[in-house]
């Protein structure tokens, strides 16, 4: 009597789904992006995110007046298109006849970690491409040392910063702190950010944590606090970052932790499945998901490619 290769593969479906679930959520359980990402489910092809201005301030009133009515309008946004993303392994007839389970398993395994390293990509991509082709609403790189502001208000400036040069020190983080603190909004007015999440390569992770964690100054005999050290609240080491074009090894990131806006749409989570190749009678083992990574907004989020000594913001 034939070896039936459908009832097999029926009977290893359930044990290759799982086995894939695992691989993932182990992944997903220590995932990068999601420490410097805000992640979000989006319920269509795309998601815009509207960039709002509101007043500058509240008007003083006199007791028994009128209150005065205020506009707050969405002066730019930014369109989200979710990507496609699609691949298959291929489970021959032969293997699940011979009982290639091992090996079958394993190659299950290896889609879900490459499944996984995608997404860690697209999330280290945007911040490295954010010196270049990844853009804020305004049209300019992520990291720009000119963000046009779309409303000024008179006597405010024009334009913003949040493209710094400088290797990462004691001094260039507070600097760029600093920066953060005198951000402007859409109409040139004051509205601070906290930078206190630092995101680095891998070759920088030993001097952020020597610069955090030292409890006098760092890299000198004086005997000063390490304010700026204790102004890091926490440093993430996004792997993915050795793979930039240019500077992988000296680029280093501030973030907001809650007023940035870089983002993560999940349009469609992972999903597997398992087909018969009616050709072949070989079973196909497909992973699909739809997501979109990019900056809502510059504010929150500062940068530099870690070229120059001293930083020029």
């Amino acid at each position: 009597m034939a070896l039936n290769t459908a009832a097999i593969a029926a009977t290893l479906k359930p044990t290759l789904f799982d086995l894939f679930d695992v691989s993932w959520d182990e992944n997903e359980k220590n995932a990068q992006y999601k420490q410097f990402c805000k992640v979000e489910n989006s319920g269509d092809a795309y998601e815009d995110i509207l960039q709002y201005q509101g007043p500058d301030s509240i008007p003083e009133a006199v007791e028994g007046g009128v209150f005065e009515r205020i506009d707050i309008e969405n002066v730019r946004s930014k369109r989200f298109t979710h990507l496609i993303y699609k691949a298959e392994i291929k489970i021959t007839r032969e293997a699940l006849a011979d009982t290639k389970y091992r090996q079958i398993t394993d190659a299950v395994k290896m889609l879900a970690r490459a499944g996984a390293r995608t997404v860690e990509r697209l999330a280290a991509g945007a911040l490295f491409n954010g010196f270049s082709s990844e853009q804020s609403p305004d049209g300019v790189s992520a990291f720009n040392a000119s963000h046009s502001f779309s409303n000024p208000l008179s006597g405010n400036p024009t334009s913003g910063s949040n493209l710094a040069t400088g290797t990462l020190s004691t001094a260039n983080v507070r600097a760029m702190r600093v920066a953060g603190r005198k951000t402007r909004d859409e109409h040139g007015s004051l509205a601070p950010v906290s930078l206190s999440r630092l995101i680095v390569p891998p070759d920088l992770e030993d001097e952020a944590m020597v610069l955090k964690e030292s409890a006098l100054r760092p890299g000198t005999a004086n005997n000063d606090k390490n304010v700026t050290g204790s102004g890091i609240k926490d440093i993430v080491v996004a792997d993915f970052l050795a793979e930039a074009p240019s500077n992988a090894s000296t680029m280093w990131f501030m973030q907001d932790p809650e007023a940035h806006r870089l983002m993560l749409f999940w349009r469609q989570r992972p999903v597997r499945t398992m087909h018969i190749e009616e050709a072949s009678e070989d079973h196909l083992f497909r992973l699909y998901f739809r997501c979109s990574v990019g900056f809502g907004d510059w504010r929150g989020n500062y940068g530099s490619t870690g070229t120059g000594s001293a930083s020029s913001l």
